[in-house]
């Protein structure tokens, strides 16, 4: 009908905006992995590893499998092959569902298992040495000057070392967040929580008021690009005198995620007393 066709429309632009952010943004050498390798090897002129093994055959293979019907491959096997970013879904993350729903429907739409308990146990350990991180792909793939409101998510290998490093300053009950980044941009939310000495903790909101509360972001949809030699301030407040004493902790995480959440952190935390 014409909804699935426009949805399938804009899903096939989601794939093209991501190509111009790896072909803008990423190094030449960059291996990605994806279950949709058309539009995104087309406009990323990256090299592109096909999940289901349709484009290219896949490790130990003679030949590609058919594109009719449904694929069904060792997704654990094939996550262990040198890549330095995986596609995880087409689209945003969001706080509704579970930050692992996407492993879920890898396993339901592609595994020769499938999606029992232990499977999943099996994709999440095959998945240790990537971080789940939201970059700032383009509004239109004609336009990649013009950053989307979505951020769209990838899992990028840990080794390639380009997370964003937080530093915490205070000083005459001012706090400052600075960062310094040396990959490419990212788009990161910030939380600041200050716990104090009877365990209760608060949370700076986007007013620079401190609440007790759950957890609360600082900032919101921040654009991380790479710094140099310098650092981006990202937050200044005042310290009230309730807090004086309580340790505070600031880390970085994928927006539309709550803070506390599996796969949400991006990078390390780093804290101190106040």
């Amino acid at each position: 009908g014409r909804l699935g066709l426009l949805e399938e429309i804009r899903a096939v632009e989601h794939l093209r905006t991501l190509g111009v952010f790896l072909r803008e943004r990423v190094r030449a050498d960059a291996v990605i992995m994806t279950a949709w390798p058309g539009a995104i090897g087309y406009l990323s002129r990256r090299e592109i590893l096909d999940l289901t093994g349709r484009a290219w055959p896949l490790t130990g293979n003679a030949r590609p499998y058919s594109w009719r019907g449904v694929t069904r491959v060792d997704v654990v096997a094939e996550l262990a092959e040198p890549v330095d970013y995986i596609v995880p879904l087409i689209g945003s993350l969001n706080d509704r569902g579970a930050p692992s729903d996407f492993l879920t429907d890898w396993l339901e739409r592609y595994d020769t298992v499938g999606p029992t308990e232990k499977r999943l146990r099996e994709v999440l350990r095959a998945l240790n040495g990537f971080m789940l991180i939201s970059v700032p792909v383009p509004a239109k793939s004609r336009n990649p000057r013009e950053p989307s409101e979505h951020p769209f998510p990838l899992l990028r290998r840990k080794e390639l070392e380009m997370v964003p490093a937080l530093a915490l300053e205070v000083l005459d009950g001012v706090l400052r967040v600075q960062v310094r980044h040396e990959g490419h941009q990212q788009v990161v939310d910030l939380c600041l929580r200050a716990t104090t000495t009877d365990g209760k903790d608060w949370y700076l909101a986007p007013t620079g008021a401190w609440r007790p509360s759950t957890p609360l972001d600082a900032r919101t949809s921040l654009i991380v690009f790479p710094t140099g030699t310098r650092s981006i301030q990202l937050v200044k407040a005042a310290i009230p005198e309730a807090l004086r004493g309580a340790r505070l902790t600031a880390w970085l995480h994928n927006p539309g995620m709550r803070p506390d959440a599996p796969l949400s952190p991006v990078g390390s935390p780093v804290s101190r007393e106040l």
